[in-house]
């Protein structure tokens, strides 16, 4: 049988993590709805890409031009802008959107979840 050692407080200190690691990803003015795509995207103009590319400027950039994030060749090869506009399209349903996308996020249904997200992302 294996024998742990319990250290102190350790088990505390990794639940209060867990608990905010969301948030800490988060810009301070980040709206709710944002959380979802706080999981895999930052917008700290400057910060590396994780899961999702960056989206600090996303609003009126290339589709697929951020150099430090491996895109999928559907969307690379999109030869669009993001207005908010396609945007909430992406939202909406991605896969639908953009055929072959490497994001496998759902979307969101709620246009005014939507429209609080593209708004904060205009602003970054």
């Amino acid at each position: 049988m294996l024998k742990h050692k319990v250290v102190p407080g350790l088990s505390m200190v990794c639940a209060v993590m867990l608990a905010s690691a969301p948030s800490m990803s988060l810009a301070q003015n980040a709206p709710a709805p944002f959380a979802k795509c706080a999981a895999c995207h930052t917008v700290k103009a400057g910060a590396r890409s994780g899961l999702g590319p960056n989206l600090s400027g996303v609003v009126g950039r290339k589709a697929g031009s951020v150099s430090d994030f491996k895109y999928s060749a559907v969307l690379k090869d999109k030869p669009f802008v993001w207005t908010p506009q396609q945007l909430d399209a992406f939202l909406t349903k991605p896969a639908a959107t953009v055929p072959g996308t490497k994001m496998i996020f759902g979307g969101i249904s709620d246009p005014r979840e939507r429209k609080t997200i593209i708004d904060f992302l205009g602003r970054q």
